[in-house]
């Protein structure tokens, strides 16, 4: 296949194709091969992606993961390549590994166990920043789940766009993984919102008693908390829930979500002894600039 060497076995896929690690003089990136069967939808998806979010390579603070290169036979989609997510077990040092594994946050989650509400925070911004990319370009993924979701570069973001669609010509299906398709169906902006609401609740309760069962359910119920001894964890909670609502009209919009969650990535508690004389509008100026939770205790 044009100058690609593949390497057994596949590092991921599903119903459309295989993923493998590739080589292409000397570079090694991610090479989807896609089924014939799945191929025209595929490669519609593929082409309008890269035309509306990657007439320039892409970089990894957008959110999205880049589409390198695709190639076709016959007006069907072949294969596409995409950069290598970051190894599930830190950087590569001795070249690439044979048993290289990505870091998906499926992967990730399966590893750590349990999220720093932090990281749950910090995940949620950067999916927002990414989903918020193809909203604009009136693009929806109709997949957001944990194993479509990959670190590179350090950051996460949304992979595997084999179900992108126009929302413009999206009609409510049910294309998409049981358990994360809206009750309206994902050919909608909400649906995506009710995807990643999922997507990040599952990282908030990793490890804890609220994993088990049905997760909306369990953290949508009144006077529960999610495991973290934290001022914001509330605050999370709630935004989770509303953008999990089941009504799309109660749901929250990824803007309002979006700002939610970038409040509390903000949001840092201090506390500071310092000297009143030299220091007594420190306060005010800390939350000029987004500290908006100090607590300033003065000495004499």
């Amino acid at each position: 296949m044009d100058s690609y060497q593949i390497y057994e076995p596949p590092i991921g896929g599903g119903a459309n194709g295989q993923v493998y690690v590739a080589a292409n003089h000397g570079s090694h990136v991610a090479l989807k091969l896609v089924k014939r069967r799945a191929a025209e939808a595929e490669r519609r998806a593929v082409t309008r992606y890269c035309e509306e979010l990657y007439k320039v390579r892409g970089a990894s603070d957008l959110g999205l993961l880049p589409i390198l290169h695709y190639g076709a036979y016959q007006g069907q989609l072949d294969y596409y390549t995409m950069p290598l997510a970051d190894e599930l077990r830190g950087p590569l040092t001795n070249g690439f590994p044979t048993d290289y594994r990505p870091r998906t946050l499926a992967a990730h989650l399966a590893e750590k166990k349990r999220a720093t509400i932090d990281e749950v925070i910090r995940i949620a911004d950067e999916l927002l920043v990414g989903l918020g990319q193809l909203h604009r370009k009136e693009l929806v993924h109709c997949d957001i789940k944990p194993e479509n979701v990959v670190c590179w570069q350090g950051k996460w973001c949304l992979g595997d766009f084999g179900l992108l669609q126009e929302r413009t010509a999206a009609t409510s299906t049910a294309i998409g993984t049981d358990g994360y398709i809206a009750p309206e169906g994902t050919g909608d902006y909400g649906g995506d919102v009710f995807a990643l609401a999922i997507t990040l609740m599952k990282v908030a309760v990793s490890g804890s008693r609220l994993a088990t069962g049905n997760i909306i359910a369990n953290v949508s119920k009144p006077g529960e908390t999610l495991p973290f001894d934290d001022p914001r964890s509330e605050a999370l909670r709630e935004a989770l829930v509303k953008a999990a609502d089941r009504n799309q009209d109660r749901r929250l919009q990824l803007p309002e979500f979006h700002a939610r969650i970038a409040r509390l990535r903000r949001r840092q508690t201090v506390r500071l002894l310092v000297d009143p004389d030299r220091f007594g509008d420190l306060a005010d100026v800390m939350r000029s600039h987004g500290f908006t939770d100090v607590e300033i205790e003065y000495v004499q």
